[in-house]
Formats: structure tokens, C-alpha cells, sequence
């Protein structure tokens, strides 16, 4: 009715499945929408964004002063490959789920489309809410990590988080007992905004590099990592099983249909 009275034929509406998904994108719309309004959360509007016309472009960058980071990039993509190492079973398991949750629709639409249904059977929407459930579970371990690492950047979820990650990266002392979210540093290793190295250490960043690199193969050598790949291996044999009896069912609710819906 909607779409009748407007005219323009743009308007589609759904119900909401995913009242998490639904409220994070939300958020990030308000979130553009709050840009330069007054917010100091969100900084000021720069660059040249949202199409913004050529007359109100803005003016070039100059740079008006630099400084050393130190080994923050090394420091934060450990970080990142320490927590791929330990919740590597999540990471998969999430990646898989969703395209398993994917598939999965695709598989109601066709089945929608080829029995001429309007609503999907209560046998399909049973099987996706399971996929539903496994996936907010893994969503939810995910979520507790008090950060989001990529390697290039880290954002740390509150204020503890950001004291913990500042005092294992300016401390070479710091245990990881104490927050062991965080992997142990190489010997010696600690951030010190604004150094520079000294003209006898030119090859200062390629030796930084060089510990790290044998911490990561260190790592990447443990248990952890081997026994996420037997689980999503297993995970795999589990849903192939899965599928093979989805596929016995739907073939065989596809010749019910044939003979009559009171079958």
C-alpha cells in the first residue's frame, strides 16, 4: 500500500528476523546522520564525503607535524594474530555460519518459489533458527573480547581495555597473566610514542619485524591452532550430514506437494 501511494516504486518492507542486526545498523545510519551536529564523539565532517559539489570541496591536507610511532603497528598486529590463534575455532565457525545461514535462505526461496508457497515450512524455518542459534552463540564469545583487531588497528571496547593494551605496550615487564587477552611481547620490547631510532640502528624496524616473526611462528606451531582446525574440520563432516538429510527431506516434502498439500 505503500509503495501504491508514494508511486516511485523504491519501498520494500520486511519484517524484522534480527532484532541485533537491525538495531547495529540503525546506530551506524544515526551515526552518519550525527556527523558535524554538534557531537564530539563523532569529530568534525572532513574531506571530500557524500558527494559533496566541487565549490565545497575541501582544501588540501598540510602536514604540520610528525612523530615516530615506535613499534605500535608491530605491537597491535600481535595482538591481532594472538587472538586469531586462541578464538581461530570462532573466527571460522562464524564465517561459516554465515554462509551457511546464507545458503540456507537461498534453499527457502527456491523451495518457496517452487511449491508456489507464500510462507516457508515450519521444518525449514526450524533448521535456520538452529543455524540462528549457533551463530548468536559464537557471536556472543566473540563479542565478550574486550577489542576489534585487525592488523592495522585496534579499537578497545571501554575504558579498563585501553588501560590494560597501554600498560602491556609501554611496560617490557608486563605479564599477560594479568589481561590474557593480550600475547606475551618479545624480551624487551615497549612503546615509546615519539622515539626515534639512534643513526647506528638503520635496520631497527627489520630486527622489530624479525622478533615478532618468531614469536608468530612460535605461536602458530601450539595446540590451539591444530585443535581449531580438527573442530571446524569436524564442524564440516557435521553439517555435510546435516545437508544430506535436509536434501532427503526436502525431496521428499517436494513429492508430497506433488500428490497433495494434505499428504
Amino acid at each position: 500500500r505503500l509503495e501504491a501511494a508514494w508511486g516511485q516504486g523504491f519501498a520494500h518492507i520486511e519484517k524484522i528476523k534480527n532484532g541485533a542486526g537491525a538495531g547495529a545498523y540503525i546506530a551506524k545510519a544515526v551515526g552518519y546522520l550525527c556527523k558535524a551536529q554538534g557531537k564530539s564523539d563523532q569529530g568534525t565532517v572532513r574531506g571530500n564525503r557524500y558527494g559533496i559539489s566541487a565549490s565545497a570541496r575541501a582544501p588540501g591536507w598540510e602536514t604540520l607535524t610528525k612523530t615516530q610511532i615506535d613499534c605500535m603497528s608491530q605491537l597491535i598486529a600481535d595482538v591481532y594474530d594472538h587472538l586469531t590463534v586462541k578464538h581461530g575455532a570462532d573466527y571460522k565457525a562464524r564465517q561459516r555460519l554465515n554462509r551457511e545461514r546464507q545458503g540456507h535462505n537461498e534453499k527457502i526461496r527456491e523451495y518457496k518459489a517452487k511449491a508456489g508457497l507464500k510462507k516457508a515450512p515450519d521444518w525449514m524455518i526450524r533448521q535456520r533458527k538452529k543455524i540462528e542459534q549457533r551463530l548468536e552463540a559464537v557471536r556472543e564469545r566473540l563479542n565478550a573480547l574486550p577489542c576489534r583487531v585487525n592488523r592495522y588497528q585496534i579499537i578497545l571496547k571501554g575504558g579498563a581495555a585501553y588501560v590494560d593494551f597501554m600498560a602491556w605496550a609501554s611496560n617490557p615487564g608486563f605479564k599477560s597473566s594479568i589481561a590474557p587477552w593480550l600475547p606475551e611481547k618479545p624480551a624487551g620490547v615497549a612503546f615509546e610514542p615519539g622515539k626515534y631510532p639512534k643513526a647506528d640502528r638503520r635496520h631497527y624496524f627489520v630486527e622489530l619485524r624479525a622478533k615478532f616473526q618468531r614469536l608468530k611462528v612460535y605461536r602458530q606451531a601450539v595446540t590451539d591452532e591444530v585443535n581449531a582446525m580438527i573442530q571446524d574440520y569436524r564442524q564440516q563432516l557435521h553439517d555435510s550430514a546435516l545437508s544430506m538429510q535436509s536434501w532427503a527431506v526436502y525431496q521428499y516434502h517436494s513429492g508430497a506437494g506433488a500428490l497433495g498439500q494434505n499428504f
